[in-house]
């Protein structure tokens, strides 16, 4: 092996977190298991061929945030929200032959939920704790604090690297998550002489299906459902003419401030404004769709029902943008506090079922001394 080659893994190895190195490090283990204890019954070319797989697989992560890495003669900065987003921003900009010269911050917050304090440590780690307690898959995201820490600071180093002439396109739709987003990316940016221009790709997405499907419509509720023609469209007909003043960019940063001191962890966008709400706030509207959803038994109690299949229901039936992960937690709040039974381990939507608690009898309403 070649120096130059074992910089470039040295390299790559440094750029993960520590959740990343543990699961890469488990990922070789399993594999060098498979290998000695393999029977004869699966070639050894096929079982050689995973520890390929796991080099590829983490080159191109790294490969990826090196696309990020923002070049001091960028003319364009695109922020978008969310890694779905993201990843059909990038997959754009290499389309159009742009990528050298334009580059993606991803702020990737579900803002519409949890504790929103980010600008100090101490507002970071309580998010990160309650996220950690009540929402599933932020497990599968960090296995630490500092992983939070250390991805929370490669966004401030991306924000700090953006050049003077570029010039900082935030693409948010009229949904919770973005709306707030909006609000923090602009208190980020407030001290940069950048100009700042605001599109809704939503919007002109909608815009291109009109145009596509004369007498129809389409809505979006947030730009992660946008493809990539969709994309591709609302960047080629973006207006960038459309700078936010001086006055609107320190009336949202006041914003941004006034949203991450308040205490709440459920917040909506309600006819055009962002107001907290209580933690509860849909639990009627998953009760009602657990119940269009359950069958009934012979003896008129309701069955078990899938809790993926409830959480799926409410989520395509909604027209905000909350997150099913918001949802599935309530679910498991309302098992925890006796509104619902639970049938399985709720360790995930997809292993456990729920229904409406079965009412008792008469006889259990007595206390016997």
């Amino acid at each position: 092996m070649e120096v130059e080659d074992i910089l470039r893994i040295k390299g790559m190895v440094a750029q993960l977190s520590a959740s990343e190195r543990d699961y890469y490090l488990h990922q070789f283990l399993a594999q060098t298991n498979r290998l000695q204890t393999a029977d004869g019954e699966v070639p050894a070319a096929d079982l050689l061929n995973g520890y390929v797989n796991l080099y590829e697989n983490l080159l191109h992560r790294t490969e990826r945030r090196q696309l990020r890495q923002i070049h001091p003669a960028c003319t364009h900065i695109h922020m978008v929200f969310g890694d779905s987003q993201g990843g059909i921003m990038q997959m754009v900009l290499e389309s159009t032959g742009v990528s050298e010269w334009q580059k993606i911050i991803v702020l990737p917050e579900n803002y519409a939920i949890g504790p929103l304090d980010l600008d100090t440590e101490e507002g970071r780690a309580l998010r990160s704790t309650w996220l950690e307690n009540n929402i599933a898959e932020h497990r599968d995201y960090y296995s630490e604090q500092s992983d939070l820490e250390q991805e929370y600071s490669r966004l401030l180093d991306q924000i700090g690297s953006i050049p003077p002439q570029s010039q900082i396109i935030i693409w948010a739709d009229d949904n919770e998550v973005e709306e707030i987003g909006l609000r923090h990316a602009v208190s980020l940016l407030q001290k940069l002489p950048n100009p700042i221009v605001l599109c809704n790709p939503c919007a002109l997405a909608e815009e291109k299906y009109a145009l596509d499907h004369p007498g129809a419509q389409c809505e979006y509720r947030y730009s992660g459902e946008l493809g990539l023609q969709q994309m591709e469209y609302a960047l080629q007909h973006r207006n960038e003419s459309a700078v936010l003043s001086s006055q609107y960019k320190q009336q949202l940063a006041a914003e941004w401030r006034e949203l991450s001191s308040q205490q709440s962890v459920l917040r909506i966008l309600d006819e055009g404004q962002i107001r907290q709400v209580a933690p509860d706030y849909f639990d009627q509207d998953i009760l009602q769709r657990l119940d269009t959803v359950s069958n009934h038994s012979e003896d008129g109690q309701y069955e078990f029902c899938r809790a993926a299949r409830v959480i799926g229901e409410v989520y395509g039936c909604s027209d905000r943008f909350i997150g099913d992960a918001y949802y599935e937690y309530r679910l498991r709040e309302m098992i925890y506090s006796g509104v619902l039974e639970v049938q399985g381990i709720p360790a995930g939507m997809r292993y456990y079922s729920v229904r409406r608690k079965v009412q008792s009898s008469w006889m259990d309403r007595f206390v016997f001394e």
